[in-house]
């Protein structure tokens, strides 16, 4: 059995198309790109997020991370060709920036929130105390499993946005899944073929498969003691499946 939905994704003036999708079959939500990623998908000034915010319902989902400062460490870190550089150029403060950005228009506007692919321990750590009962957030299995070493021992492979961290974030990341601030699992499932990955950083496209290896990973955590099988299940599907509103089918 597998459950699915579609995001509907925002722009500065479709506002009128995401009035309609609460409630439609097959739509979880709406998502908004708060920084450039993959893809022409990008929502940052205010007067357009608090259109957005004022005038939807359902859930939005945030990919956090902020415009302003992220073209300002673009144009610094432009010469740099060693892939260590990635998470120096979206760093820790470009995530949370954002995060705190779209809590408070959550607040603001009493509006469902998710906040997608958490990354660093700072934004854990302070939705640990800040989150309340609008807000959800989730973590990649990507983030519970790699670091600052497999980023230069794997290269591009690992490449992603928000980009792999550093040890202390991977664990702090767990430390909030296991105590319930991060609601559940996700895989960000966003592959390339080799050959275009190949090109090398930083013209390497971002992302890496995750629908296929999240299972294996994470039953791999489990057997590591890093957390149980029925962990596994609770942090991939129960603990997830209420966050959305999705159709249900059957896989055979």
């Amino acid at each position: 059995m597998t459950h699915h939905g579609f995001f509907v994704g925002a722009t500065k003036d479709n506002v009128s198309d995401l009035q309609r999708v609460e409630g439609m079959d097959g739509v979880c939500g709406i998502k908004i790109f708060m920084g450039s990623s993959t893809g022409d998908l990008l929502v940052h000034e205010q007067k357009h997020l608090e259109d957005i915010f004022a005038n939807t319902g359902g859930i939005i989902a945030t990919h956090a991370e902020d415009e302003a400062r992220l073209q300002q460490r673009i144009a610094e870190f432009g010469n740099r060709t060693d892939i260590t550089s990635h998470a120096e150029c979206r760093d820790v403060e470009c995530a949370f920036l954002a995060t705190k950005r779209a809590a408070a228009l959550a607040n603001d506007h009493d509006h469902r929130l998710h906040i997608v692919h958490l990354t660093s321990g700072v934004e854990a750590n302070w939705l640990h105390k800040n989150k309340g009962d609008l807000i959800t957030t989730e973590v990649c299995t990507q983030h519970l499993t790699f670091d600052q070493d497999d980023v230069e021992e794997r290269g591009v492979r690992v490449l992603m946005n928000p980009p792999i961290r550093y040890t202390e974030d991977k664990e702090t990341l767990w430390k909030r899944l296991k105590d319930g601030t991060i609601d559940c699992i996700v895989t960000d499932h966003a592959p390339h073929t080799l050959e275009a990955k190949s090109v090398g950083y930083p013209k390497a496209p971002a992302g890496m498969p995750g629908v296929e290896t999240s299972l294996p990973l994470m039953l791999t955590h489990a057997m590591n003691k890093k957390c149980s099988v029925t962990d596994v299940v609770s942090f991939g599907c129960v603990q997830a499946l209420p966050r959305f509103t999705v159709c249900r089918t059957r896989v055979l």
